[in-house]
């Protein structure tokens, strides 16, 4: 969900309170509910494992993705989503690498999907789109 930074802490113990209540189960006390996922094998929490990152000298620098928590976090639910059929729409501060995460997983995805990108800004209208 997209949540101002300020209310990170209360869906945080929201979030807590209601695994211990609805699943009979608590969250690791260390780090916050963002930090941990189920591991789909075990059932028990785990840390979110950020992919290493390979350097390739002669790929251009604006070509580079460097994987991050966030945008591990965002392929995961995305890849999810797609597989499950639902459609997605990602909404967030502008410049923390939305675009580019989504970008990235749809270029991985192979033939499975066929996708056009379309941009928006605070300036498109209805008619500039249509």
């Amino acid at each position: 969900g997209n949540l101002h930074d300020s209310s990170m802490q209360k869906f945080d113990d929201f979030a807590r309170n209601l695994v211990a209540e609805s699943l009979d189960a608590s969250l690791p006390a260390t780090l916050s509910i963002w930090d941990w996922k189920v591991d789909e094998n075990t059932g028990s929490w785990i840390k979110w494992k950020v992919p290493s990152f390979d350097f390739i000298k002669n790929v251009p620098f604006f070509n580079l993705v460097v994987p991050t928590v966030d945008s591990t976090r965002l392929k995961y639910i995305l890849k999810a989503d797609v597989e499950a059929g639902f459609h997605v729409l990602v909404g967030g501060n502008s410049g923390v690498g939305k675009t580019l995460t989504i970008m990235d997983y749809l270029d991985h995805t192979g033939e499975d999907y066929v996708f056009q990108a379309k941009s928006f800004s605070a300036q498109t209208s209805a008619r500039a789109l249509q």
